[in-house]
């Protein structure tokens, strides 16, 4: 039988630790924005946003969308970027 190859990422990465400090804090930094995008969606399905259906074509779905955008450069939204 023939060796797989790409099997595993560590032998490319070495003999770097798994559980380094490093991907601790990735996983932290991760975890944290998982639960800011979490609280972002559930505010924004308390405002009970409209659903579209196939049927409907997109142009509902469209002027919808330029009315959310046009709310957001009103308010002068932006998320943060790191």
């Amino acid at each position: 039988m023939t060796p797989r190859r790409g099997r595993s990422r560590r032998s490319a990465e070495g003999s770097r630790a798994p559980d380094s400090d490093e991907d601790v804090h990735r996983v932290d930094d991760v975890t944290r924005r998982i639960g800011e995008m979490e609280l972002v969606l559930a505010r924004f399905q308390h405002t009970n946003p409209p659903t579209f259906s196939a049927t409907e074509g997109g142009a509902k779905a469209e002027a919808w969308l330029v009315q959310m955008e046009e709310l957001f450069d009103t308010l002068e939204y932006a998320p943060k970027r790191d």
